[in-house]
């Protein structure tokens, strides 16, 4: 229900005349009040958007609400005022509802927002039309901004038309644009374009180099690529220098994962500590948990076993359910079963996880409690999950169930090892299988029939026979390289 202001009402590239800066303003604060220290509310009204035109955004606010009657009737040009000295403009919501308007308004609507998030229409056309009006040194200082906000919106080609109308000024491209430029090609996917135009806006040494330096960060972790000593160092300085600005917390986060990244993981302990990342708030928990997960994945055994065993369980708990998989795989291969049962404990039985079950079945068979495993394993089928069964069927002697999961499991060298230790072991070989099918149809080769008219040579020579027969299907198992190393025997 709201209406779209004219275009007249918010023509700014019009509200600067063509004399200097400095005499229109020396004129019109001369003449800001009349007889008796009267405030001439046109005059007012015509320097506060003379100071918008110059983008001095501070100075019209304070010349707007010289007088109440007069900020109340001009809501918008408060706005634009905050927009221009803040980035963003809070007292005007209604502001932000205008971002589908057709007219230049809609441009003021769109920077009015911090994050325009992916909901609701954007008239963007309007909003880079009316951009283009501007006057250069707005443009150069709003353009950035505009990109960002049609960034996070998801509209990269409008971001980048953005731009786009920097390039035709004849100015260099300023830091804000070179990193608005590097995050719209890290959105088309062009990584290292974006990385180029990053390492100018820190080399700029400008007031948006910090951000560059969070951004390089990121991109790095994202693509698990290491970030080289001098980053980390010149991070530090930023993070030290910023501690108690709003940026605070995302360079103390950068410059901790950029020690991570770069090997430093000692140093990126201590930093920590150094820039009170030990805290309770979000920030500090999130990157405490950003840092597990790097030394889980990236550290080496002794690094990763010295930092681990110093957190807290509190923030193990907070890790993603995929992140205290790996740090309990990780324990596991380590050889540290009961550290990594209790990780495994931490994630949520319900809903089921195979990969969980699957884990806490292979940690309570490395601990020797079959029992245990086949429990984790109860509802789960498959093959992984049956060869698993299996191994816990045979650390419970059950040989012969053992040997049925692995015949179903398709590993038939496993189930025939097995089967020559159950029980039942003859019936189970059959005279095919490698190895241990000679030894079985030997053991149930039949006695012959004693005879009446067999002599006592005859007899003699059977036994022989058959002794000489046993001698060397005996003896071959005994020669055979995997016998020997399993170490497996014949049930009595």
């Amino acid at each position: 229900g709201l209406l779209c202001p004219k275009d007249k009402d918010i023509d700014v590239a019009n509200w600067g005349g063509e004399a200097a800066f400095h005499t229109q303003v020396g004129s019109a604060r001369e003449n800001l009040y009349g007889e008796f220290d009267r405030l001439d509310v046109d005059i007012a009204l015509k320097l506060a958007k003379t100071y918008i035109h110059f983008g001095f955004g501070a100075e019209a606010r304070q010349v707007l609400t010289l007088d109440p009657e007069l900020a109340k009737k001009q809501p918008l040009l408060l706005a634009i005022s905050d927009i221009m000295e803040r980035g963003v403009a809070t007292d005007l919501p209604s502001l932000r509802s205008l971002i589908e308007c057709k007219s230049d308004v809609a441009l003021w609507a769109i920077l009015a927002k911090q994050d325009l998030g992916l909901a609701g229409a954007v008239n963007s056309s309007a909003a880079l039309l009316a951009l283009n009006k501007l006057p250069p040194h707005l443009r150069s200082f709003l353009a950035p901004a505009l990109s960002r906000r049609l960034l996070s919106h998801g509209d990269t080609t409008a971001a980048a038309t953005a731009l786009r109308s920097l390039e035709r000024l004849p100015d260099a491209m300023s830091p804000a644009g070179k990193l608005a430029q590097a995050e719209v090609s890290f959105e088309k996917g062009q990584i290292e374009k974006g990385k180029a135009q990053l390492a100018d806006v820190i080399d700029d040494n400008a007031a948006q180099t910090p951000e560059a330096l969070i951004a390089l960060v990121d991109v790095q972790l994202k693509a698990n690529k290491p970030i080289s000593l001098e980053t980390a160092g010149l991070i530090e300085a930023y993070a030290q220098e910023l501690q108690e600005t709003d940026l605070g917390p995302e360079l103390r986060r950068a410059h901790v994962l950029a020690l991570l990244k770069s090997g430093q993981f000692d140093q990126a302990f201590e930093a920590t500590k150094d820039l009170g990342g030990n805290a309770d708030d979000n920030a500090s928990v999130e990157l405490r948990l950003q840092m597990m997960h790097e030394l889980t994945v990236a550290a080496e055994d002794v690094v990763f076993l010295d930092h681990m065993f110093r957190q807290d369980d509190a923030d193990v708990a907070r890790l993603p359910v995929t992140a205290q998989l790996s740090l309990a795989e990780r324990y596991l291969t380590l050889g540290f079963g009961h550290d990594a049962q209790t990780v495994v404990d931490m994630v949520p039985d319900q809903p089921s996880n195979p990969a969980r079950q699957i884990l806490a079945a292979r940690i309570a068979l490395a601990m020797e409690r079959p029992a245990l495993a086949q429990a984790s394993l109860l509802g789960l089928e498959n093959d992984e999950a049956n060869l698993l069964r299996a191994n816990a069927k045979t650390k419970s002697g059950a040989h012969e169930e053992a040997y049925r999961l692995y015949e179903q499991a398709n590993e038939p060298e496993t189930a025939a090892r097995t089967a020559w230790l159950a029980e039942e072991w003859q019936s189970l070989t059959n005279e095919d299988t490698p190895l241990f099918g000679p030894v079985a149809a030997l053991a149930s080769y039949p006695i012959a029939a004693d005879s009446a008219f067999d002599g006592m040579l005859a007899r003699t020579n059977t036994a022989l026979q058959e002794s000489g027969r046993a001698r060397e299907v005996l003896s071959e198992m005994l020669r055979t390289p995997a016998l020997q190393l399993s170490g497996t025997l014949p049930a009595e």
